[in-house]
């Protein structure tokens, strides 16, 4: 029940499922599925963006592996848990994490593994804001692949395009954003939407926001057709950007309503507190007392 509906993407399901097998598997022998469930329980919880729960089963998975030997298990759990730590911003455990899994994975063998946890180390450096040294990485790693049709290259191309944008250079920013998408098209595009709504940066940063609204739409639609969560809430927090900056607040209420949606199916309570009192501001800006108060006592009631 939990692979089914990990592979139907009902994640709170199979974490229940995975839970109780758990339970299961620890009062009968063999029990050596304990690190492959919390491993998984690991990812359920890693999509629905509940990174810091995620990092304890991840945690927990690479513990029971040693316990079993199951090396093919902890390699996973740690690169898992280094994806974890870069988005919490521990980026120098998410390193170490990358160092251990790189002496445990052999680059012939497993060449896909390889090349994945140098783009994991890649983020690292540019979440610390070191550019150039991300950027290195890449081209060495573009250097590496052989096959043009290596999924790898999609993010490749795409973590290239966020770095030159960083760095404000929006040419190559929007050359390799390019390459990203013409690539995802054909062989990847499962991760299409991620490309066409963070390629939608480098027209914001100009404040070109047409362009901006358009991909970022576009992106949203494959995301969703996906159930890609944390792409829905990243390319609808770039929709509240834009029309907050532009003042339309016609379209800033039905994106902050969308999100609200979203929001509540992940259970994130801080953010839909943040939401609500931008839409409570707005109707006090428009003298809507009885909407703004609706909000604040929404907010109010998830606080308490």
């Amino acid at each position: 029940m939990g692979e089914y509906n990990f592979n139907n993407k009902n994640y709170n399901e199979a974490f229940f499922s995975y839970n109780n097998s758990i339970d299961i598997f620890k009062n009968i022998k063999p029990n050596d599925k304990i690190p492959y469930l919390y491993l998984k329980i690991g990812l359920c919880k890693a999509i629905l963006l509940n990174y810091t729960e995620a990092l304890s089963f991840f945690n927990l998975s690479e513990q029971y592996s040693k316990i079993y030997n199951d090396k093919i298990t902890l390699k996973r759990a740690i690169y898992n848990s280094a994806k974890c730590n870069v988005v919490l911003n521990k980026v120098e455990t998410a390193l170490k994490n990358i160092e251990i899994f790189l002496t445990l994975c052999n680059k012939t063998e497993d060449f896909t593994s390889y090349i994945n946890a140098n783009i994991l180390k890649a983020n690292c450096y540019e979440a610390i804001m070191d550019f150039n040294t991300a950027i290195a990485i890449y081209k060495y790693l573009l250097n590496e692949i052989i096959d043009p049709n290596n999924s790898s290259l999609g993010y490749i191309y795409n973590n290239l395009g966020l770095a030159y944008l960083n760095k404000n250079d929006f040419n190559n920013s929007l050359k390799y954003f390019n390459k990203a998408e013409n690539f995802r098209i054909n062989i990847d595009p499962g991760n299409l939407s991620h490309t066409i709504i963070e390629k939608s940066d480098v027209f914001i940063k100009q404040g070109l926001y047409a362009n901006a609204i358009k991909l970022i739409e576009s992106g949203l639609k494959l995301a969703d057709s996906n159930d890609d969560y944390e792409y829905l809430v990243k390319g609808n927090y770039k929709l509240i950007h834009i029309y907050g900056s532009i003042n339309d607040y016609s379209n800033l209420k039905k994106v902050c309503l969308n999100i609200i949606t979203l929001l509540t199916e992940l259970n994130k309570s801080i953010e839909l507190v943040s939401i609500y009192t931008k839409l409570a501001i707005i109707y006090l800006d428009e003298n809507n007392i009885e909407e703004a108060k609706k909000y604040l006592l929404m907010s109010q009631k998830l606080q308490q």
